[in-house]
């Protein structure tokens, strides 16, 4: 066994860090395996390892990760036929891996993560709301209400998976205050998505809703930091001004307890009604119900679901 460097001691169960952890982006999606129970993590094609490898360019058995009772984890390259590297440098020896290191083995690249827990000092949100649309003028109607109480808005691209994106944010130090999902975009495993993401990420909050102007039962009980709310109208805005009025001072709370400026929103607003009078009738998308059960929109709703195990 190679011997590495002295760690400090420090109990393998610490609350204060976080277990690491390493992402493979294949073929198959976004795969996550926690590098946790276990002190030595084999990688190869062997199906023998820890994490077998679908690549024909690693060795049978390339390479393991020893984790320290500190939770330093320690690479080492088992004499491949074809190398590792981190970070594009050739491993020759025990390397010491750090947060947002890359790691290539034969053809296949892997990001280690390994961070202060997230109830310590997490990720620094910044002052945006980062909007995931499908619909144009939705998002249009959305960006220009934040837009006119003073927030900065970005759009998001809602073909990405939810979970890459909020990692991509998190990892450029862009983690919004806000993520704004339309759950048309996202029909399967949002309600996984909100208990990873409130265990991941606390500190943002996330609000979501759905073209069924449906409101939740009245026993839904929402995770902390997810809000559901209903659509914009896209059409006779001030006919519906109360409602616009009252579901934005709900996001202004939401986003930093700011009041409601009214006039600004009346301008945006009326704005809005001549970009939209322009419009064709069918461009304007009209409350229906979409192809999403009950199940896979309330799932995350009860109690009981905030005792099931997240699977990374």
């Amino acid at each position: 066994m190679v011997s590495l460097p002295h760690s400090r001691s420090r109990d393998f169960e610490s609350s204060s860090i976080e277990t690491p952890q390493l992402l493979l982006n294949s073929e198959a999606g976004l795969q996550t395996f926690r590098l946790s129970n276990l002190r030595t993590w084999t990688l190869g094609r062997n199906q023998a390892n820890t994490i077998c490898l679908q690549d024909p360019c690693t060795s049978r058995c390339h390479a393991r990760i020893d984790v320290q009772q500190n939770h330093d984890c320690y690479f080492i390259d088992l004499g491949s036929a074809n190398g590792s590297s981190v970070n594009e440098q050739p491993v020759t020896e025990p390397v010491l891996l750090k947060h947002g290191d890359r790691i290539k083995i034969g053809q296949t690249d892997l990001l280690f993560q390994h961070r202060p827990s997230p109830k310590a000092d997490a990720y620094a949100l910044v002052d945006q709301v980062l909007m995931l649309h499908i619909s144009s003028v939705q998002g249009k109607v959305w960006q220009d209400i934040f837009c006119s109480q003073g927030i900065p808005v970005a759009w998001g691209n809602p073909g990405v998976s939810l979970r890459q994106t909020v990692e991509f944010s998190a990892m450029s130090c862009r983690l919004p205050k806000i993520l704004l999902v339309d759950i048309a975009a996202y029909r399967n495993h949002f309600g996984e998505f909100c208990r990873w993401c409130t265990v991941q990420y606390p500190q943002m909050s996330i609000v979501f809703f759905d073209r069924k102007q449906a409101a939740p039962k009245p026993s839904a009980t929402l995770l902390p930091h997810v809000h559901r709310v209903t659509a914009f109208p896209e059409r006779h805005l001030f006919q519906h001004l109360g409602r616009i009025e009252a579901q934005t001072q709900q996001l202004l709370q939401i986003y930093d307890g700011r009041g409601l400026r009214s006039h600004p929103l009346h301008k945006a607003l009326e704005s809005l009604e001549e970009l939209i009078h322009q419009l064709p009738d069918d461009n304007a998308l009209q409350p229906h119900h979409l192809n999403v059960s009950d199940e896979d929109v309330t799932s995350f709703m009860t109690p009981r679901d905030r005792n099931t195990p997240i699977y990374l």
